[in-house]
């Protein structure tokens, strides 16, 4: 906006507006995060250890389960599809303009949407995994969590050992705009690499 004649908006006041934006925008999403993790935070055994419930507790917990199913699916079914149809705006604007200001317009639309499938995807899973740990089924079943607290160790390691290649590589190259091509390749390479070493501990 502020190349635009029409607003009357200086560099330095737009570059300002936007940096208090997204201070603020941070200051809310860490407030959220630890809130939800000081609310969270004991019933973290469940994730990890083995619990027993009463007979009349997991029947009540598959009953809700059974009856929040068609709205998990409803939901994430929604949220997908905000992600997935995210890119119409950007790629819709390109057909018709090149213009900046709506070249930019589009990205925040873009990220909007993304954001909106997020909190649906993130909604509805997180209702179905805490139901999922109390009937310790699906990935918190006894053998996933046992096989979880094994593969602690080699997975921090893992993910120690990226982090030190990104910085080194980062810091002696300078090429910030290369470099974060690694996590999306760690990423990939993750599943292979918890499978190569949960394997070898089944056979060992």
């Amino acid at each position: 906006m502020s190349e635009m004649p029409n607003y009357h908006i200086s560099e330095n006041a737009a570059a300002g507006i936007g940096i208090c934006v997204l201070i603020v925008l941070i200051a809310i999403a860490v407030t959220i995060f630890i809130l939800c993790g000081m609310k969270t935070k004991k019933y973290e055994f469940m994730e990890k250890e083995d619990i027993e419930t009463a007979y009349e507790v997991s029947g009540m917990v598959k009953e809700k389960r059974d009856a929040y199913h068609s709205l998990y699916v409803t939901q994430l079914v929604i949220g997908i599809t905000c992600c997935i149809c995210s890119v119409i705006p950007l790629f819709g604007t390109l057909a018709v303009s090149e213009s900046d200001f709506y070249m930019v317009s589009a990205v925040c639309m873009l990220l909007t949407l993304v954001a909106i499938g997020t909190y649906f995807i993130v909604r509805s899973a997180a209702k179905m995994n805490a139901m999922n740990q109390l009937l310790e089924e699906e990935d918190y079943t006894r053998q996933k969590k046992h096989e979880n607290k094994k593969m602690s160790g080699p997975v921090t390691v893992y993910w120690l050992i990226a982090t030190a290649i990104y910085l080194a590589w980062s810091f002696t190259t300078n090429d910030w705009d290369r470099t974060w091509i690694i996590w999306p390749v760690v990423g990939v390479l993750f599943p292979a690499f918890y499978a190569i070493v949960s394997g070898i501990r089944k056979k060992s």
